[in-house]
């Protein structure tokens, strides 16, 4: 029933944040498919939270079969939802793509983005969000992905997370179950609390402006509006391509965007069509 609504409207349902209506049982789609035959107590005036923390309805839903749909966790405490947006710009000039509206990105958001995902589609970004220990594990095996990327460490939810440590602990998560499912991870060589992880994860990039990575970027210099011109190598490429964004934090997200971007194949002349449709 959400699905379909949300294939004629372009919006989740209403309901989505309070309760279930009543709706005939075959009328639910893939959240039928998912959900319903674990969560036969569960009645029409349910919580949507409740459905999907019902543990029966949770496995339900990760026992689905796979998608042969490449899929993208993506974390971090700042910039997620603008890495995810370049990401899938870059991606679409090879892929079809599908991605996370808005900020769904909770522990209701991504299982609905990922009933929303289908085998037309080559590539699922889904952004991953928390500000309570458990909630990226959660998602994370629910999403089961290929690839995953955690922007940054930094100073997000602490009254929860306590501390930075605290917020590496909570995002290493989504790492630990890519590479339960043999999937490549994506390392941000720049943050001082992610740069030892290739240590632990051996199917991985590293990148950064800093360091001796795999995908090296640098901001060659600004435009007289302030867009980043940024260099990127990687092994024995090199591109450079000005930002229709600006300042030095759209041009991390960049490098961390092109970074996947190149490991899904992509050319340099797609990434720099890519590049100019940002927005």
């Amino acid at each position: 029933w959400a699905d379909e609504h949300h294939k004629k409207t372009g919006k989740w349902p209403s309901a989505i944040s309070g309760t279930i209506p009543a709706a005939p049982e075959e009328n639910w789609g893939a959240i039928n498919a998912a959900l319903i035959s674990g969560l036969r107590g569960l009645q029409a005036g349910s919580s949507i939270p409740e459905l999907l923390q019902e543990e029966r309805g949770v496995r339900n839903l990760s026992n689905l079969p796979k998608l042969t749909t490449k899929i993208i966790g993506l974390t971090g405490s700042n910039g997620k939802t603008s890495t995810k947006d370049m990401l899938a710009t870059l991606l679409n000039e090879k892929y079809k793509v599908n991605k996370t509206e808005s900020n769904n990105n909770n522990h209701i958001g991504v299982p609905l983005t990922l009933l929303a995902t289908n085998e037309k589609h080559d590539v699922l970004i889904a952004e991953l969000g928390t500000n309570h220990f458990g909630e990226i594990e959660y998602t994370a095996k629910i999403l089961q992905p290929d690839f995953a990327l955690i922007i940054n460490i930094g100073d997000s939810h602490l009254e929860h997370l306590k501390n930075r440590e605290g917020v590496l602990k909570e995002k290493i998560a989504l790492f630990d179950e890519t590479q339960n499912n043999k999937g490549k991870v994506f390392i941000n060589y720049d943050d001082p609390l992610l740069k030892n992880l290739d240590n632990k994860f051996n199917n991985c990039t590293t990148y950064g402006f800093k360091n001796n990575v795999e995908v090296k970027g640098k901001i060659l210099n600004y435009t007289d509006d302030g867009r980043p011109v940024v260099e990127i190598k990687y092994k024995n490429r090199k591109m450079k391509n000005t930002l229709s964004l600006y300042g030095e934090q759209s041009a991390k997200n960049y490098l961390a965007a092109v970074s996947v971007a190149l490991n899904l194949g992509l050319t340099k002349e797609q990434i720099k069509k890519g590049t100019k449709k940002l927005i």
